[in-house]
């Protein structure tokens, strides 16, 4: 009981039932009657109703259903960690050194 499989349906093997595909026809482009399993998911996509990026070094934009590849972004991850403290940090100085003057100051008068 083999059958085309329409854009946005998936099968696991020639004679199984079509299912839709967990992300529509952007994950499943179909086949011909002799096409199943990942052979039905568009490029980038596999496993079951290919609902999961093709390799292990790609993730999913949820938003826009495309796998993408991963990139090595430690050094962004470092200067979005880095750079807040840099701008903070003189603003603590100076407000620690604002209020030990003021401190002084109060004391010099009594």
């Amino acid at each position: 009981m083999s059958m085309n499989a329409s854009e946005g349906y998936w099968r696991e093997s020639l004679n199984s039932s079509l299912v839709e595909c967990l992300y529509g026809s952007r994950s499943c482009i179909g086949g011909s009657i002799v096409s199943s399993g990942d052979s039905l998911c568009a490029t980038g996509f596999d496993a079951a109703i290919c609902g999961k990026c093709e390799s292990i070094d790609k993730y999913m934009n949820y938003l826009t259903i495309e796998c993408y590849e991963c990139t090595n972004n430690a050094l962004i991850s470092i200067g979005f960690l880095v750079i807040p403290l840099l701008l903070i940090f003189p603003i603590v100085i100076m407000w620690s050194l604002h209020r030990k003057t003021t401190w002084i100051d109060k004391r010099l008068l009594k």
